[in-house]
């Protein structure tokens, strides 16, 4: 099978680690990206998932959810997977009538994680609730009285509380203050829904990194001296250099010879990721989403051949800095000496470089109505899929292993 599409969407916990993705259907006919059939949509991205792609590329060692039709839930269609790693996320459209809610505890018998997506309470889905493991509720619409008034609904029942398609800072912090345990949304990966203010001292000083890191006519000398005053810094840029990541060719114990070594393209991306993936009051998955949307950036510059692959590399990697920063993309542009070309790609997606970009991120969250049209269209499956292998292994080099809190279940 030559085109096969699955993206993912990160879920967070409350202390902001990615604790599961969510895994979300593309079709695989260029040109017709719509889901016209749910059957057919949940059974494509199960064989893709599990077939051709493999779980643990696409997720690593946390749970996937993934959404379950029908007769799925009632038995019909068999699950081709043991109870473990993916939790089995209910529809809201799914009438729950008594087939339905046989097969739904049946399945939390053997162990599957049940999740409800999207809901709106009604008494009765009571049984349904006496058997889900975690429930997810829309907060993009609702007021700070109508979850106050939902969440104390679910409190009769036994199960966990997901906020799905958070968009800002306050509906994050509102959903926290409630109690909420798990949390999802584009406020995590779509820079121009974020707010713009400033709120932890850890950002203090990163800026003037950032410019240098950025200034093409930076030396070593100059990136040395900045760098050295960040002992932590040097520690892990000097394990970036020792990593099978970068093969180097002997081990690196100087921050001269690892600058000298490396080149000044990576020893930029390596700090810029270093640095920013030491923000402490937003999720590590930011530098991996970014790193990969970089990545990404990359390849299909070099296929399509309308931008400069290392200007797309370095708009994807920038793209995310107002999120991780909590200022607005125009303030952060202007206080770094980027090109026009990158900055016309930032704030407006404009140019060879904004529409590759724009591409990427269409890709990234699911937007398919929008790549109908795109060149190469079966090309972003393949370059995704390697972007995302590339920013783990980065990843596992500039962060910890990632060990979450478990989900109920799992």
């Amino acid at each position: 099978m030559d085109n096969i599409f699955v993206a993912r969407q990160p879920i967070y916990n409350r202390e902001l680690e990615v604790v599961a993705y969510e895994l979300l259907y593309r079709g695989d006919q260029p040109g017709h990206a719509g889901v016209v059939d749910g059957d057919q949509a949940t059974s494509q991205v199960l064989v893709n998932t599990f077939t051709e792609i493999g779980l643990e590329r696409l997720v690593g060692d946390v749970p996937a959810f993934v959404n379950l039709t029908r007769p799925y839930l009632t038995g019909e269609y068999e699950l081709p997977f043991p109870p473990g790693q993916v939790a089995l996320e209910v529809l809201e459209d799914i009438r729950p009538d008594p087939p339905l809610v046989e097969g739904i505890r049946q399945l939390s018998d053997q162990g599957y994680l049940i999740v409800l997506d999207d809901f709106d309470y009604r008494p009765e889905f009571d049984p349904v609730l006496d058997c889900a493991d975690l429930v997810k509720l829309e907060v993009q619409q609702a007021s700070e009285t109508e979850l106050a008034r939902t969440v104390a609904q679910m409190r009769r029942f036994n199960v966990q509380l997901l906020a799905e398609k958070i968009e800002t800072d306050w509906q994050f912090r509102i959903c926290r203050d409630l109690g909420f345990d798990f949390f999802q949304g584009y406020y995590f990966s779509r820079p121009n829904l974020v707010s713009g203010k400033r709120h932890a001292n850890s950002k203090i000083g990163l800026m003037p990194l950032l410019a240098k890191l950025n200034d093409e006519d930076a030396d070593f000398a100059e990136l040395e001296t900045l760098i050295a005053q960040d002992q932590v810094l040097v520690y892990r840029l000097l394990r970036c250099a020792n990593s099978a990541a970068v093969a180097p060719r002997r081990p690196i114990e100087s921050l001269r010879n690892a600058l000298l070594m490396l080149g000044t393209r990576t020893v930029r991306t390596w700090i810029l990721l270093i640095s920013l993936s030491a923000v402490d009051d937003k999720p590590p998955e930011l530098c991996r989403i970014a790193l990969a949307r970089a990545r990404m950036c990359e390849l299909l510059a070099r296929e399509f051949r309308t931008a400069s692959p290392t200007a797309c590399f370095t708009a994807g990697l920038l793209s995310l800095l107002d999120s991780l920063l909590n200022q607005p993309m125009e303030e952060v542009v202007s206080s770094l000496p980027l090109t026009d070309e990158i900055k016309e790609a930032l704030l407006h997606r404009a140019g060879p470089l904004g529409r590759v970009l724009q591409c990427v991120c269409d890709y990234e969250q699911g937007h398919w109505h929008a790549l109908d049209s795109t060149p190469a269209e079966s090309s972003l499956a393949k370059a995704y899929l390697q972007a995302l292998t590339w920013a783990d292994d980065i990843m596992d080099v500039i962060t910890p292993t990632r060990s979450p809190h478990s989900l109920a279940g799992t």
